[in-house]
C-alpha cells in the first residue's frame, strides 16, 4: 500500500512498482521476485516462530517483570522467547507440508526467578 507524504511525494508499493524518496527526489523501481525456495525446514521454523510470537504477545508486560534483562541477551522478552521456542512447543502437524505447533502449557514459564 502506498501513501502520499506531506510534501506530495509517494512512498510505498502500487502493484508491482515500488515508489520511494531518495535524497528528496521521487524514485520508482520494479518490485523484485522472491527467490525463497520455502523449504520444509523453513516452514517448520516459521510455524514455531509464529506460535511463540502469538502466545507471548499477550504476556509482554508480565514477561518484562518476570524476565529482567540479563547482560548477555538484549532483553528479557528475548530470553522468554528463546525458552518457549526451545521447550514449550508440541508438534501437532497433520499434513507434512503444513507444519503446526501448539504451546504445551505445562512447560510455560512467564518468570525466570532469581539466578
Amino acid at each position: 500500500m502506498a501513501r502520499v507524504l506531506a510534501n506530495g511525494l509517494i512512498s510505498g508499493r502500487i502493484g508491482d512498482v515500488i515508489h520511494y524518496v531518495h535524497n528528496g527526489k521521487q524514485c520508482i523501481r520494479k518490485a523484485g521476485k522472491s527467490l525463497d525456495p520455502n523449504t520444509l525446514k523453513q516452514k517448520i521454523h516459521r510455524a514455531k516462530y509464529r506460535g511463540v510470537s502469538h502466545f507471548l504477545k499477550h504476556f509482554k508486560e508480565v514477561v518484562k517483570i518476570g524476565y529482567p534483562a540479563p547482560q548477555y541477551i538484549d532483553s528479557g522478552y528475548n530470553e522468554a522467547f528463546q525458552h518457549h521456542y526451545r521447550n514449550s512447543l508440541v508438534d501437532v502437524t497433520i499434513n507434512p507440508e503444513e507444519p503446526l505447533f501448539e504451546i504445551d502449557f505445562s512447560k510455560v514459564r512467564l518468570a525466570r526467578g532469581l539466578k
